[in-house]
């Protein structure tokens, strides 16, 4: 038995371990307890503070998940109180929505036992917006980074791959800012005319245009109320630039939940 909330359990239609988070934002889909000897259906709920897995009967008696039933404190009337830990935050393993293949009929016990043993020593699976990854990037160690995996388009590699500082992409080539990893580096921030352009130190080349990255943050929009003129940022990228039509700096299409820039 055990007073810990329950963060982690295994998505029928996406086959993998998932997150709360995950879980409480796909509702529709099938979870269940990851412990093999119990396996029984979850779904998520919103407590008072947190958010975590629930069984919709009970979990088998023995299961390490099982709810912890109240003693008595020794004292009439005073039941005995169990302290119940915050989760931590989950890291990021996708960056984007994760494609869920739509299975039409329940497992079977068989078949739930069989994904619970291939998902066991499995990372959770648990997908990001491009805030959230950069977030997770910033508080890890050097170690961390070149431990957590992240895929972004398909493509897996550890967060210490996954990001390419802008001061030392060979020659400033603009293909370190693309749609399959997320480029960094220093920016400048000016206001002009009530908006603030955001430029990179750096100038990149295409192989036919050099200039810099330039964003224009107007009033009312995203960061506009964060920006200070005069100062220097860290810009975060995961986008395509094209040069603009006076051939002077490259821009980006507008940011998405899961590309564009982020500001630190």
């Amino acid at each position: 038995m055990s007073s810990d909330l329950m963060t982690i359990a295994i998505c029928w239609e996406l086959g993998e371990k998932v997150s709360v988070e995950y879980a409480n934002s796909n509702s529709t889909l099938y979870y269940f307890c990851p412990e093999p000897e119990c396996l029984e259906r979850v779904a998520p709920v919103q407590g008072k503070i947190n958010i975590f897995f629930r069984a919709l009967n009970r979990h088998v008696t023995g299961c390490r998940h099982e709810k912890e039933t109240t003693e008595s404190s020794g004292a009439p009337g005073k039941p005995k109180k169990f302290t119940t830990a915050v989760p931590p935050t989950t890291v990021p393993t996708h960056l984007g929505i994760i494609p869920v293949s739509s299975r039409k009929t329940d497992p079977d016990p068989t078949q739930l036992l069989r994904l619970s043993q291939q998902v066991r020593t499995s990372p959770v699976t648990h997908p990001g917006t491009f805030q959230e990854v950069v977030d997770a990037w910033q508080t890890m160690s050097t170690g961390e980074r070149n431990q957590h995996q992240l895929t972004i388009a398909n493509q897996t590699s550890s967060y210490a791959n996954a990001f390419t500082s802008l001061i030392h992409t060979g020659g400033g080539n603009l293909s370190a800012v693309n749609n399959s990893s997320i480029a960094w580096g220093p920016a400048s921030v000016k206001l002009y005319g009530g908006s603030f352009f955001i430029k990179t130190f750096n100038k990149l080349n295409d192989g036919i245009n050099r200039a810099r990255i330039r964003i224009i943050v107007r009033p009312g929009q995203a960061y506009f109320s964060q920006l200070t003129h005069g100062t220097n940022i860290n810009l975060f990228l995961h986008t395509t630039p094209t040069i603009n039509n006076k051939g002077d700096y490259f821009e980006i299409p507008p940011s998405t939940p899961y590309s564009g820039f982020i500001i630190k």
